[in-house]
């Protein structure tokens, strides 16, 4: 099993990193199986770039309606109608997502409408979403300001948690309590937060208190740029495991020597 960071930038345009988005895949070559947690503008590319086949993914989480986490889904999903792909694809989102897929699809890209008597739509709330032979995904409700907000955690012998985007969040930090990976936003430095994002400084104490094993940084505005040895700085104030500064395309494999 392996994590492929698909994209680890924002909103705003970066020259070295996409929008959000990442890979876990599950098992090797014919049997591998590919989900993707988030698919913000630029994904389908990232997924090309990472050499795996778009057509693969069956599952798809989305943890909110922000451009940067979903903009590239109607693209993925006509890409998959061109290729006549069969079979279902499972999308799993917010409590609007049905409603927003049937615009997309129905009234913005009419010419879609086919693809939605392909998906199967699971609006979340929390809890378990997924248990297969061997794995798990559960959904966890963050904090991002106003908007429905959800991370989700896999769990499949190693155990990640995706934050996606939060402020400090006590409902994250019980669900990655003692993680092999938590992978979390790191979007400004320390100065620049909101309540809306986790600074570096309560990332710290969020991977501390839940006590993980390693902790990836992702989710990077442009102001991030330059300034990584102030943003670990500030993380290790309060936190002194094991971190990873996310880029785009890295491949973090789930093994024995997390």
């Amino acid at each position: 099993m392996k994590i492929i960071l698909l994209g680890t930038g924002t909103t705003f345009p970066h020259r070295f990193r996409n929008a959000s988005g990442l890979i876990i895949q599950i098992n090797e070559q014919i049997d591998a199986q590919f989900l993707l947690f988030d698919c913000g503008n630029g994904i389908l590319r990232q997924i090309e770039r990472a050499y795996i086949n778009f057509m693969q993914i069956k599952d798809i989480f989305i943890s909110h309606l922000h451009a940067d986490h979903v903009n590239d889904l109607p693209v993925l999903l006509k890409a998959n109608l061109m290729r006549k792909n069969p079979g279902i694809i499972r999308i799993y989102g917010p409590s609007s997502i049905r409603k927003k897929l049937e615009i997309w699809l129905t009234e913005i890209y009419p010419y879609l409408d086919i693809v939605l008597n392909q998906l199967e739509i699971q609006e979340i709330t929390g809890g378990l979403l997924i248990e297969n032979p061997g794995w798990q995904v559960q959904c966890i409700p963050v904090r991002h300001g106003v908007i429905e907000a959800y991370g989700f955690k896999f769990i499949a012998g190693k155990t990640v948690v995706y934050s996606g985007d939060t402020g400090f969040c006590e409902e994250l930090i019980q669900a990655a309590k003692n993680v092999d990976i938590l992978i979390h936003e790191c979007s400004y430095p320390t100065p620049l937060g909101s309540e809306d994002h986790t600074t570096p400084l309560e990332l710290g104490q969020i991977a501390q208190q839940a006590n993980v094993r390693k902790l990836v940084l992702t989710h990077f505005y442009p102001i991030c740029s330059g300034r990584e040895r102030e943003l670990l700085g500030d993380i290790r104030k309060n936190f002194n495991g094991k971190i990873v500064f996310g880029r785009d395309l890295l491949t973090i494999k789930l093994d024995k020597s997390i």
